[in-house]
């Protein structure tokens, strides 16, 4: 017996279902890209690709704040599977009454670990001392362009400085909040003195790499420290003149960490609680809460419909044939909310972060629309629904 042709399910209903199930999606697909977005925009913003790790203070507090020998990066640069090495001083700043993070590289090596383009002007070259390039974002944050000038103030230090914009950047990343510069200028900034930066991104053959560059970093604090001179930015002065070389200093090798771009974050993220497990918690509850009110919603569709199918029953219909009709009827229905609620969780999202509202240290998070992610919770929901439908009609 064939129920195809018999419309038992009410539309105002099948509509108020229809608008639970959109919910229930998009708070899973809200959660769900909300914490994939959250990771993938940190691992982009270190570097791009798997094979970046990072040379940083084991001591800092934060990814921003820790100090580190620049001769190490020559020493690294040395080593046969290093493609790249880039010296960095992230330095927080005022500019134009917004804070904004502007990072001093060598532009050279910088470029080589993360691909930008070039939106406006041109890109920062390695002998223009006073020249910038900022990121999309926060050019439209602080209204600066190519070719215009802006006063510099450093957070950590008591100086300011005078820099031209030379272009405006894209890269898709949490880099498009900042101001990029020579690798000088962050030191002036930051006030950490000519021989430190805070971190330096190297770009590898393979990142098992990280015990050799560990063994070099190790030979490398034996070595006797020449640094005299001055070595710290005065804080007066102009920067037509390239900065004093980078000279041996003493360090302890043991507070020198070399981890992968993605670990190197997510161990600072542990320190403040935000761990693999609070994570899968928060998803898990989440995913539980949804299924939960599914469950139900379906259930309570069908109780609504028993007059009908008890009728159904009564005039030859089988369970097997009730479960099948049930589930032709409503699995598209499910899978349709589900495309919707994604679709909403999604446009909110972005909206969210288009508008600056959801920000880490200055850095807007990025959407990212993993297919994988989506589909599992477009299966989760169909068969929930499905398990909905087995059950109401036992």
């Amino acid at each position: 017996m064939g129920l195809t042709q018999f419309k038992y399910l009410r539309l105002r209903r099948i509509l108020a279902f229809m608008v639970v199930l959109t919910l229930s999606s998009m708070l899973s697909s809200l959660t769900a890209l909300s914490l994939l977005s959250f990771y993938k925009g940190l691992s982009a913003y270190m570097g791009e690709g798997e094979n970046v790790i990072i040379v940083y203070d084991m001591g800092s507090r934060t990814p921003f704040t820790g100090l580190v020998p620049a001769f190490l990066a020559d020493k690294i640069m040395a080593v046969d599977s290093v493609l790249a090495c880039s010296p960095e001083v992230i330095a927080p700043c005022i500019v134009k009454g917004e804070p904004i993070f502007l990072r001093g590289v060598l532009p050279e090596e910088f470029l080589k670990i993360n691909g930008i383009s070039i939106i406006d002007g041109k890109k920062l070259s390695p002998k223009e001392l006073n020249y910038a390039m900022i990121g999309i974002r926060a050019s439209e944050k602080t209204g600066l362009k190519a070719g215009d000038k802006v006063l510099v103030t450093g957070v950590l230090s008591q100086t300011c400085l005078e820099l031209h914009i030379k272009g405006v950047f894209a890269s898709g990343s949490p880099l498009d909040d900042e101001i990029i510069a020579p690798l000088h200028v962050g030191q002036w900034l930051r006030g950490a003195g000519y021989n430190h930066v805070t971190i330096i991104r190297v770009k590898v053959h393979d990142i098992n790499v990280q015990e050799e560059v560990l063994s070099v970093i190790s030979k490398a604090s034996t070595e006797p420290s020449r640094e005299g001179g001055q070595t710290q930015p005065s804080g007066q002065g102009s920067f037509e003149q390239a900065p004093v070389r980078w000279l041996p200093i003493r360090f302890r090798a043991e507070d020198i960490g070399v981890e992968g771009a993605e670990r190197f974050l997510i161990d600072y993220m542990e320190r403040y609680g935000v761990t693999r497990e609070t994570i899968i918690v928060l998803s898990a509850a989440t995913l539980i809460f949804s299924g939960s009110v599914i469950l139900l919603s379906t259930q309570a569709l069908i109780s609504q419909h028993s007059r009908e199918i008890r009728i159904l029953r009564f005039i030859g219909a089988s369970r097997k044939i009730l479960v099948r009709d049930l589930t032709l009827k409503i699995a598209p229905i499910s899978l349709l909310a589900s495309a919707l609620g994604t679709t909403l969780a999604a446009s909110l999202l972005g909206y969210i972060l288009e508008s600056g509202l959801l920000q880490i240290l200055s850095h807007s998070i990025q959407i990212y629309l993993d297919t994988y992610t989506i589909i599992l919770i477009t299966l989760s929901i169909l068969a929930i629904t499905l398990l909905g439908i087995r059950t109401a009609t036992k």
